[in-house]
């Protein structure tokens, strides 16, 4: 496992996490490129996680870079409100339950949106992207991980592996794990995704299409400045 020690000591750092949290979190750090995101992120100044879930990659940066002051934000009250749930907060990270337009905050250096956007329409997509445009420095970088469905198999069978867990906890127990998609649509190839982010005022400056190593999914970072 990748960052193990990072692993322990945030997963430690939360109060009576159930299986399943603890299985979601203990996902964000196997499955997640979490090297390539470390990459793209500035060790000081404002970072942005929106759509933060728990917080476990707001509190691996905030750990990582006491000079960076780390916001996570999600509209889910029950996510904010576990992410809060811990024995230590660092004074460098903050969490605000809401959406992006509810921050009062402007000029962050760096906005990561994480596993967040290929669970919306496209126009919901152009609507947040949009918004984080408005709110990142005249040169911050906007850092997105997504899935690229240019690789076929490995977007099928993420498909059918979603599918196959939502099946699995129907059956067998009523705890709903969070973010399990309904439909599809948010999934784009690198130009159906280029397209969308010069329609919201972004241009690509660097893209990591990752390899098979990180398990079954089509992971893909693009890292992004202002037109």
């Amino acid at each position: 496992m990748q960052h193990l020690n990072d692993y322990a000591r945030i997963v430690n750092n939360y109060r009576n996490l159930t299986r399943t949290e603890r299985f979601i979190i203990w996902t964000r750090f196997n499955i997640i490129p979490i090297k390539e995101i470390i990459s793209e992120v500035s060790s000081r100044g404002k970072l942005l996680d929106l759509g933060c879930g728990f917080g476990a990659l707001s509190y691996l940066f905030a750990f990582m870079h006491p000079r960076l002051i780390v916001s996570g934000v999600d509209p889910s009250y029950q996510r904010i409100e576990r992410a809060k749930n811990v024995h230590a907060i660092p004074n460098n990270l903050n969490f605000i339950h809401g959406q992006i337009d509810e921050i009062d905050e402007y000029d962050f250096d760096t906005i990561i949106l994480i596993d967040v956007l290929y669970l919306m329409t496209e126009e919901q997509q152009i609507s947040i992207l949009r918004k984080c445009r408005e709110r990142i420095s005249s040169d911050g970088r906007l850092v997105i991980k997504t899935m690229n469905k240019r690789h076929h198999y490995r977007y099928k069978l993420t498909v059918f592996t979603s599918l196959l867990i939502k099946m699995v906890k129907s059956l067998f127990s009523s705890d709903k794990i969070l973010g399990v998609r309904e439909n599809y649509s948010g999934y784009h190839n690198e130009d159906e995704f280029t397209r969308i982010l010069a329609r919201s005022g972004w241009k690509i400056v660097g893209v990591h299409d990752l390899p098979l190593k990180y398990f079954i999914y089509p992971n893909i970072i693009y890292t992004c400045k202002i037109q």
